[in-house]
C-alpha cells in the first residue's frame, strides 16, 4: 500500500524528501511494466477495434450518437500501446492530430461530431483527454522508440502546465477545460480528470514537484469532498471558501466519477480510507441484488439500474487491491462473464484489465 504525504507549504521541504524516493520507487514499478502485454486479453482489444475504432483511426461512442472525443482517442491510445499494436496506434494518434489538435496550443478540442457542420462546434479541450493522449504517447513513444511522439507528449504535457493549474485552498488542481470553469467566487473540477499513473509518469519525463503536488491535491479532495449517505465525491465539484456540489451539473456520484477507484488502484494509492466510501455504496448490492449506476448526493436515492460491466469490472478491480480478492485468472482477465455492449463500457472493461496487468495483481 502506497500513502502520498499531503503537500502544505509549511512543510513542503519536508514533504518533498519524503515522496521523492515514493516517486521514484513508482517510476520503476510502472517501467519495469512495459512487457505485459502478452498477458492482455487480444481477442477483446480486436473485438473492441473493430467495434469502435473506423479505419482512419476515429474512435466512435456509440452512446452518444456516434460522437469522438479526445477522452476516447486518449483511451484507446492506451490499449493500442499496451496491445503491442503499433499499426492501430499511428492511425489514432494521426486522426487525432489531424481532426482535434486544432488548437494554438497544442491541447485537443474535446468534441468531434460527424453530424455537425463543421465536426468541431466547440474548440474548448477537456483536461483529462489531454492527459491521456500524452500518457499514451509516452508509452508508445518507449515501446516502439519513436522521438516524435515523445517530442509531442512532452509538448502536450507543457501546454498542460501552462494553461489547465489552477491554484486552490488545497494546492494546485486541474480546470477541467481552459474556458467555462472558473469564476470570480471559484472554480468547478471533476476528480475522475486526476490521472494518477499518468502524473507519476509525467515525472518521469519531465520533473516537476507540481505532478506530485497533484497527486496530493487529488488525495485531499477526495478525503474531504464527501456527500450524500455514503460519503462520496461527486462527479463535479464546486470550490470555492468551501467544498460543495456544483449547480451546473446533476448532484450525482456516477459515470465520470466512477473512474476515481480506476485511476486510484491503476496509480498504487490503495488507501483504504479513501476507498471505502465507493466500496460502502456498491454495497447497496446486498439488499438489491444489484449495484446501482449512481446515487443523487442530496437525497441519497439511486439508480434502478446496474452499473455497466466495465464499471463492474473497476469495482472488482479495486476490491482486489485493497481486500486482495483473486479476480483475475492465469491470463490477467478480470473474471466477469458479462457481454460489454457500448463504447464507454467496454473501454472501462479494458482499462481495468491493464491496469490489473501494470499493477502486476495475481
Amino acid at each position: 500500500m502506497i500513502n502520498f504525504m499531503l503537500w502544505t507549504k509549511k512543510e513542503g521541504a519536508v514533504a518533498f524528501a519524503r515522496v521523492v524516493p515514493v516517486i521514484l520507487l513508482m517510476i520503476t514499478f510502472f517501467s519495469a511494466c512495459s512487457s505485459l502485454s502478452h498477458k492482455l486479453d487480444r481477442q477483446a482489444w480486436n473485438e473492441y477495434r473493430a467495434k469502435f475504432i473506423t479505419l482512419s483511426g476515429r474512435v466512435i461512442d456509440t452512446g452518444q450518437c456516434g460522437v469522438s472525443h479526445s477522452e476516447g482517442q486518449g483511451f484507446a491510445m492506451l490499449l493500442a500501446v499496451a496491445h503491442n499494436d503499433k499499426t492501430t496506434f499511428l492511425q489514432l494518434w494521426e486522426w487525432t492530430q489531424a481532426h482535434l489538435q486544432i488548437r494554438q496550443d497544442r491541447l485537443f478540442a474535446w468534441r468531434w461530431n460527424p453530424a455537425d457542420h463543421p465536426p468541431v462546434k466547440d474548440t474548448n479541450n477537456a483536461s483529462d483527454g489531454d492527459i491521456l493522449i500524452a500518457w499514451a504517447l509516452f508509452r508508445a513513444a518507449d515501446k516502439w522508440r519513436l522521438k516524435k511522439l515523445r517530442k509531442s507528449a512532452n509538448e502536450i504535457v507543457l501546454a498542460i502546465k501552462n494553461n489547465l493549474i489552477y491554484q486552490s485552498s488545497v494546492g494546485p488542481v486541474l480546470l477541467p477545460g481552459i474556458n467555462g470553469f472558473q469564476d470570480a467566487k471559484g472554480v468547478d473540477i471533476n476528480l475522475s480528470y486526476w490521472i494518477y499513473p499518468a502524473f507519476i509518469e509525467f515525472d518521469k519525463q519531465q520533473p516537476d514537484v507540481l505532478w506530485r503536488e497533484l497527486i496530493n491535491s487529488g488525495l485531499s479532495l477526495l478525503e474531504k469532498a464527501r456527500f450524500g449517505r455514503w460519503q462520496l465525491p461527486p462527479d463535479w465539484l464546486r470550490l470555492e471558501s468551501n467544498m460543495v456540489l456544483s449547480d451546473k451539473y446533476p448532484p450525482r456520484f456516477s459515470f465520470d466519477a466512477v473512474r476515481i477507484p480506476l485511476y486510484l488502484s491503476w496509480g498504487g494509492l490503495n488507501d483504504s480510507a479513501i476507498l471505502k466510501p465507493f466500496l460502502s455504496f456498491w454495497d447497496v448490492q446486498k439488499t438489491k441484488n444489484y449495484l446501482p449506476a449512481w446515487t443523487n448526493l442530496n437525497d441519497d436515492d439511486v439508480a434502478q439500474y446496474a452499473i455497466s460491466p466495465g464499471a463492474y469490472k473497476v469495482f472488482e478491480l479495486m476490491r482486489h487491491t485493497i481486500n486482495e480478492e483473486h479476480i483475475v485468472d492465469d491470463q490477467g482477465k478480470l473474471k466477469l462473464d458479462v457481454k460489454d455492449e457500448d463504447y464507454y463500457s467496454n473501454s472501462l472493461s479494458l482499462l481495468a484489465r491493464l491496469a490489473a496487468v501494470d499493477a502486476k495483481l495475481p
